[in-house]
């Protein structure tokens, strides 16, 4: 799992995911990559050295993609068993990392998850140098803020109260705490859908303002979608209740 730009491994929410698959018996690592997403430089300045660590997001996949292949080889981990999450940056980072090692002929990863991959500076940047449905067998995007893209990157997407702003970050409230809840309460949702007592709900989506209640062709959104026999494509928007745990009961059907 690979953090997001002004963040470290140790006060980040992916330590929820963590806690959640380790539940689950996974293994799971964490890359710290804080000294080049400028966690550690002064809050004033930090902010303006975003560019700075966008330029750094490939040469770090790349250094993630040597560390998974030694994993591999060195503990004998198959590698069919690799499954690759990122928030914002870290979500291109784990991109940059599935591209090198196929372009290395290593293999192609299985599974790629990108929590709300970063939108600045990679709106109009093609499938090579971003995070892309190109880098791995199965690709699966959430998205939730302003601060994402939004665009269709994976080959599910998932909007989350249709990618824009989320109901515990002040609804359509405007201001940067609300984009910076929205873009890091993906992390929890994505922690969430490996609970045991609460799914989403999602429904095809055309980008229109809110989530349709119509439950035709809707989908469970929960840690099914995960597996590797689960081959359902295209935009779903995702309801979303406005506290925690955000998801509705485990009896839905769709």
């Amino acid at each position: 799992m690979t953090h997001g730009f002004i963040a470290n491994f140790s006060n980040y929410n992916l330590s929820a995911v963590a806690s959640q698959l380790l539940k689950k018996h996974y293994t799971v690592f964490s890359l710290d990559w804080s000294d080049a997403a400028c966690y550690n430089d002064p809050a004033v300045i930090n902010l303006l050295e975003y560019p700075f660590a966008v330029h750094n997001v490939r040469e770090v996949g790349n250094h993630l993609a040597s560390y998974i292949k030694l994993v591999c080889d060195t503990c004998s981990v198959p590698f069919e068993n690799i499954v690759l999450i990122g928030h914002s940056l870290g979500a291109h980072i784990s991109s940059f990392a599935a591209k090198e090692l196929q372009t290395s002929n290593y293999g192609t990863v299985p599974l790629l998850i990108g929590s709300d991959p970063a939108g600045p500076l990679f709106m109009l940047k093609g499938c090579e140098d971003r995070f892309c449905d190109k880098d791995a067998e199965r690709v699966i995007a959430l998205h939730t803020s302003a601060l994402g893209l939004q665009k269709s990157i994976a080959h599910l997407d998932l909007w989350f109260n249709n990618g824009l702003n989320q109901p515990d970050c002040g609804g359509q409230i405007i201001g940067t705490m609300n984009l910076n809840c929205s873009h890091n309460i993906a992390i929890m949702y994505l922690a969430n859908m490996w609970l045991d007592d609460c799914v989403y709900i999602g429904v095809p989506t055309l980008m229109v303002s809110g989530c349709s209640s119509v439950r035709t062709n809707c989908i469970i959104v929960d840690n099914r979608i995960f597996y590797r026999n689960y081959t359902t494509v295209g935009d779903y928007c995702v309801s979303v209740k406005s506290k925690y745990p955000f998801c509705t009961e485990n009896n839905s059907e769709c």
